[in-house]
C-alpha cells in the first residue's frame, strides 16, 4: 500500500539535450578513479542485512516519480488486453514528464510526485512478468487512480534500451527488471580507507562514463566507455547484499536530468 510520503512537484523542467551536470555530485570531488563523498553506512559489506534494512540502506537515495491528481492518489495510465489497468513509478523525471502531459489533458491538476523508491519497491513489480502476475491477483479499482502500489510496475529508464544493446555480450545485460551499471574500479569515499568507501552504481551508462572520463582527465575521449564495465540487475544487487556477498558498500547515483528539475 502507498505510504504518505509524497513531496508533490508542482513544476518539472527537464532539458531534451546537454543536460547541465553541475549537481550530479553535488559537494563531491573527482580526483582519479574515486569521488570524494559521503558513503552509505552499512553495518559491513559482507553481513547479511534483511530485506527491509537493504531497500532502505540502498534504494533511500533514489528519487522516483508518480503521476497523481490533486488528493495524492496515483493515476492508472496503462490498460492490457484483458482491460486490466496498471501503472509506472518512473526513475526518470524524463519518462515521468510526457505521462503528465498526457493525463493533464483531461485533468488540468494532475502533478508529478516525487518520493524515494525505498518506499514503494517492497510493494511494486518490479519486472513484466511480476506486473503481469500482480494484475491478475489485485482487485482492480473502480476508477482510474489506486493506492495499492502492486498495481504499478517500477519502469527502467525507456532510452536506455539502447545502452543496454550495446553491452548485450557483457554478463548480466540481459536479466529483468532495471540494470545497473558499475565500474570495479570506480570508488566513492576516501581513497587510502577501504572501510570508507563504496561503489557507485549507474542508472545511465552515460552517466559512469563520463566520471570515468573525468577522473581519468580525459576529455578527447568523448565515446570512452570504463575499461571494465560490469551490469547488474538492481534486484540481483539487493540480494547480493542480503546474503553478505558483496565486497563494498554500494551506492546508487540516480539518473543526471534529475538535477536539472526546476520546482516553482
Amino acid at each position: 500500500m502507498l505510504m504518505s510520503v509524497f513531496v508533490v512537484v508542482l513544476g518539472l523542467s527537464v532539458g531534451r539535450q546537454d543536460l547541465r551536470r553541475r549537481n550530479l555530485f553535488a559537494g563531491a570531488a573527482i580526483s582519479g578513479a574515486v569521488l570524494s563523498s559521503t558513503a552509505p553506512r552499512f553495518a559491513s559489506a559482507s553481513t547479511a542485512l534483511s530485506r527491509e534494512d537493504t531497500v532502505n540502506a540502498v534504494l533511500s537515495r533514489v528519487p522516483v516519480y508518480l503521476v497523481i491528481n490533486k488528493d495524492g492518489r496515483p493515476y492508472l495510465t496503462e490498460m492490457d488486453t484483458n482491460g486490466r489497468r496498471s501503472g509506472y513509478v518512473f526513475l526518470g523525471p524524463r519518462d515521468a514528464a510526457p505521462v503528465l502531459r498526457e493525463v493533464q489533458r483531461f485533468d488540468p491538476a494532475a502533478t508529478l510526485a516525487v518520493m524515494p523508491l525505498s518506499t514503494v519497491y517492497l510493494d511494486v513489480a518490479r519486472t513484466t512478468a511480476d506486473a503481469a502476475r500482480l494484475r491478475a491477483i489485485v482487485p482492480q479499482p473502480k476508477g482510474s487512480t489506486s493506492s495499492d502500489m502492486r498495481l504499478f510496475q517500477l519502469q527502467p529508464l525507456n532510452d536506455e534500451s539502447e545502452s543496454l544493446n550495446a553491452v548485450s555480450m557483457v554478463p548480466g545485460a540481459t536479466m529483468a527488471g532495471v540494470t545497473l551499471f558499475y565500474e570495479p574500479n570506480l570508488f566513492i569515499g576516501t581513497p587510502d580507507d577501504p572501510a570508507n568507501r563504496a561503489r557507485p552504481y549507474f542508472f545511465r551508462l552515460k552517466d559512469l562514463n563520463m566520471v570515468w572520463r573525468k577522473g581519468g582527465g580525459d576529455e578527447r575521449n568523448t565515446g570512452q566507455v570504463s575499461p571494465s564495465l560490469r551490469v547488474v540487475s538492481l534486484e540481483a544487487l539487493l540480494r547480493q547484499l542480503e546474503a553478505g556477498d558483496t565486497d563494498l558498500q554500494p551506492i546508487l547515483m540516480p539518473p543526471s536530468e534529475t538535477a536539472e528539475l526546476q520546482y516553482r
